[in-house]
């Protein structure tokens, strides 16, 4: 997925959820002896993992967009004053 939309990070949560919900659900039927669990916790550790890493994705590209957009501002005023 190269385009994350706010519906992929809701997909995704969702999932997360679903698998919580499961885990729990059969915490109280089960033996947590690991043969269930180990695969529950790892795919929601996995998925909770892709979420950090794309909000530090999306944090990095905004910073980098504002932080053009103030060097562009800053030059546009070094103009102007050498213009007057």
């Amino acid at each position: 997925m190269k385009n994350h939309t706010k519906q992929d990070f809701k997909s995704v949560r969702k999932r997360i959820a679903e698998l919580k919900l499961m885990y729990r659900r059969l915490k109280h039927t089960q033996e947590d002896d690991g043969t269930w669990s180990w695969w529950i916790m790892a795919a929601i550790d996995e998925l909770e993992r892709f979420l950090h890493e794309e909000k530090k994705k999306m944090i990095a590209r905004h910073g980098d967009q504002k932080e053009s957009v103030i060097y562009q501002i800053i030059s546009d005023w070094g103009i102007q004053e050498q213009a007057e």
